[in-house]
């Protein structure tokens, strides 16, 4: 199962906290779906980039307005949190006013393609997400956006601006309402109001829209019950068979399986202690060195990963050096 992401890290979050980003094929964030639509070229000719490559990308795919990739993708996500961004026209076309675009250019006399929020501008967006509905081949999951205005913490040095929350929320219903009339969604991730806290501790430090990771364990719930996604998948206990044996100073490990998607860890323990490591890898079989005068049993553990991050954890029977 492989996804593309059109949005924000609202939605890349779930998959970087589960430790699942060997599902994402693509992401696209820092654009508008009217940017998208728009379809003429802006001129890049004077534009300055950010230094960070990511950053780079997002910025000249909205300029350049580079179609949403879904090859070899099962399901696009969109998020909406990237609407929050002004539409500007000041490069010979429609663009988004991204903190990226902003910071690396002076931008004078900044000419707005239209008042975000404005009837005028839901008139736009409907018809931009037409457009944006007719080049999408794959099944869409709408990722309901909203900014968190609560805290799992206090922090006197954290302003929360709870007007410009509920403006902006407001505004990303309304979009959605348009989208659901406007757009065939397959389905949609909407985690309850409860989880919508702000973590001030986020690896991208505060914002209203960096949760706790228990929203983001809760949307990976919700989308893989959407894509009837079997987490457990190729970790069945009589799938796999541990052989042990030694020969002198050496033991012999291996775990054999037929499975081919999954990583593996393996423990060694002599006399019930842990002396070696071998971390997860492709590898299934293993041989370790030891000094059989120092110990008296060995066993070992191993550790099976899948793709999708899930652990089964296998022990073998303890073997005596002198039975």
């Amino acid at each position: 199962m492989r996804f593309s992401i059109l949005g924000s890290c609202i939605t890349r979050d779930i998959f970087r906290e589960c430790s699942l980003d060997i599902l994402v094929e693509n992401y696209r964030a820092r654009t508008s779906i009217h940017s998208i639509a728009s379809q003429v070229a802006a001129d890049t000719s004077k534009l300055n980039l950010p230094e960070s490559k990511f950053q780079q990308k997002m910025v000249i795919a909205d300029f350049e307005k580079h179609f949403i990739n879904t090859i070899d993708c099962d399901y696009l996500i969109i998020d909406l949190i990237d609407e929050r961004f002004e539409l500007i026209t000041n490069f010979g076309s429609l663009v988004t006013l991204s903190n990226e675009l902003r910071d690396n250019n002076t931008i004078k006399n900044i000419n707005k393609y239209v008042e975000r929020g404005t009837e005028e501008e839901y008139h736009l967006w409907r018809s931009a997400v037409k457009h944006f509905a007719s080049t999408i081949n794959v099944p869409v999951i709408l990722h309901k956006s909203r900014l968190a205005s609560k805290l799992n913490k206090a922090n006197e040095n954290i302003p929360v601006d709870t007007k410009y929350i509920d403006k902006l929320n407001q505004r990303m219903c309304r979009y959605e309402d348009i989208i659901y009339q406007e757009m065939k969604i397959f389905a949609t991730i909407d985690v309850d109001e409860k989880l919508l806290i702000s973590d001030v501790d986020h690896v991208w430090g505060y914002s209203p829209y960096h949760y706790i990771p228990e929203y983001y364990q809760e949307a990976k719930n919700q989308l893989f019950k959407i894509c009837q996604i079997d987490s457990r998948v190729d970790l069945n206990e009589n799938e796999y068979v541990i052989q042990n044996s030694f020969d002198k100073e050496i033991i012999y490990s291996n775990l054999l399986t037929k499975n081919d998607n999954i990583l593996i860890a393996c423990y060694l323990f002599l006399d019930g202690e842990l002396v070696q490591k071998e971390w997860y890898s492709e590898k299934q079989n293993y041989t370790f060195q030891i000094d059989k005068n120092k110990c008296s049993y060995f066993s070992v553990t191993f550790f099976i990963k899948n793709r999708y991050n899930e652990k089964l954890i296998l022990e073998s029977k303890k073997i005596d050096f002198y039975d």
